[in-house]
């Protein structure tokens, strides 16, 4: 059964001249409307994604990118509403959730130590944040757990010392600075996250591994650690901000792998997408494996 709605929606303002929307309405325009499978033809609105525009139905042929981009959005509306009732007014413990994800959403102070004043704006740099969270949501659960227990003891420092070499390792890889739709390979379809290139790398991962060991001291992250699979569920979170805060998850392989997937496999039964396949294994054929059969050429 797909998401149901809340009865009591709040209302988005979309700024001066625009109406007021509900949350609901507000995703459907962003990222189109729910569906159960991927054969029958969106409605046709006044505003839609340009996957819904052009949707090419059973026989998709050359346009396989419409898919992909069916298959990433109507996950992400499902996925974006889920978060949001869990998030309303009266939930349950919701104030730790929502410093913790203020804590994780993009930290706009810092460009400018990740960037010098002569260089020039690194056209791929809204991408970073995602990756950081991809790699934030690659560390293992219960060392995120012992770095916040008894925080002075050897076992958390280790612990805080493990994550950071985690993070650092993962941001040297070059899948973590990789931009590139699925069938992208070289030349102009494949782009590259100039903060997490060789030559800028150490600094990037310096600013970005000391703010993620700055976050796991926060008051609002050891409550939801003390809570029944607390790291599970921060990881959760870390992915939710991953999805989030990529520009374009069709052209961001690593946090589809290691942000979309861990949500979508976890929020399976509340997906729409359910035939003749469910959201993951439309994923993970469509997108994760053509990525994987399509390997991009002159990695720098």
């Amino acid at each position: 059964m797909a998401i149901e709605y809340p009865c009591k929606s709040p209302d988005i303002n979309l700024g001066e001249g625009q109406e007021n929307i509900s949350f609901p309405m507000f995703l459907q325009r962003r990222f189109g409307p729910q569906s159960a499978d991927l054969l029958s033809s969106p409605p046709k609105t006044a505003q839609t994604p340009q996957w819904a525009k052009g949707w090419p139905g059973k026989d998709t042929g050359s346009k396989s990118s419409l898919r992909e981009q069916r298959i990433l959005d109507t996950t992400m509306h499902d996925i974006f509403l889920y978060i949001g009732n869990y998030l309303a007014d009266g939930q349950p413990k919701r104030d730790p959730w929502l410093k913790a994800l203020d804590q994780l959403m993009p930290a706009h102070p810092f460009r400018d130590e990740l960037r010098h004043p002569d260089e020039e704006p690194d056209k791929c740099s809204s991408y970073l944040w995602g990756s950081f969270m991809a790699a934030v949501a690659d560390l293992d659960p219960q060392t995120m757990r012992q770095a916040v227990e008894r925080p002075d003891s050897p076992a958390a420092i280790n612990a805080r010392n493990l994550i950071e070499k985690t993070i650092r390792r993962d941001l040297q890889s070059p899948e973590y600075r990789d931009i590139r739709y699925p069938r992208g390979r070289s030349g102009n379809n494949v782009h590259t996250i100039g903060y997490l290139l060789p030559s800028n790398a150490a600094n990037t991962i310096q600013v970005l591994s000391d703010y993620a060991i700055k976050v796991i001291n926060k008051k609002c992250i050891e409550e939801i650690m003390a809570q029944p699979n607390g790291p599970g569920k921060l990881r959760m979170l870390a992915c939710f901000v991953g999805c989030a805060s990529s520009p374009n998850l069709w052209h961001h392989p690593i946090v589809v792998r290691k942000c979309l997937m861990p949500l979508a496999e976890t929020l399976k039964a509340s997906l729409s997408l359910k035939h003749p396949q469910d959201a993951p294994s439309l994923i993970r054929e469509n997108l994760i494996e053509v990525w994987d059969s399509n390997p991009r050429k002159d990695i720098i």
